[in-house]
């Protein structure tokens, strides 16, 4: 009887310790709502000549929508033309009001997706603008040879 109360009390420690949110409340309210992808800063480096050049991809320019809802329960759905294409626990790793990016400004943050470092969400956010600058939705990093391709994707509450 001893090893399965053990053993009980081992898998309940395990399920609630591996489904850890982090509910989007007090300074974390910011985040709440549907946000919709407006356009990406493209950054082209290429490392043979040492030339970086910038671009603007508009949404206006692709055939879907894309968005974010953040849920006030801890989760985040990734949309694709309204449709729910990933969901996501999150797990708010580092939050710092008033740090500011030349674009945004507002908070830095880094939020793990399932609460996995390596599916990570980091960017700024203001009250009416969301930039993620390592994530790869909508648009994707990508390296053509020697050439690399970073984007950094930008939102707006709606």
């Amino acid at each position: 009887m001893r090893i399965k109360s053990i053993t009980t009390i081992f898998l309940l420690s395990g399920f609630l310790f591996s489904c850890k949110k982090d509910a989007l409340v007090g300074e974390y309210e910011i985040f709440q709502g549907n946000w919709e992808w407006t356009f990406s800063k493209e950054t082209i480096f290429d490392p043979l000549v040492q030339i970086t050049t910038h671009s603007t991809v508009y949404s206006s320019e692709l055939p879907d929508t894309y968005g974010l809802e953040f849920l006030k329960k801890g989760k985040v759905r990734f949309l694709k033309n309204g449709e729910n294409t990933e969901k996501y626990r999150t797990v708010i790793d580092t939050y710092s009001e008033g740090s500011s990016s030349g674009l945004v400004g507002g908070s830095f943050f880094i939020i793990l997706l399932d609460n996995k470092p390596e599916s990570s969400m980091v960017g700024y956010i203001s009250q009416d603008t969301l930039q993620l600058i390592s994530n790869y939705f909508p648009i994707e990093n990508y390296s053509q040879g020697e050439i690399h391709h970073s984007f950094e994707n930008f939102f707006v509450r709606q």
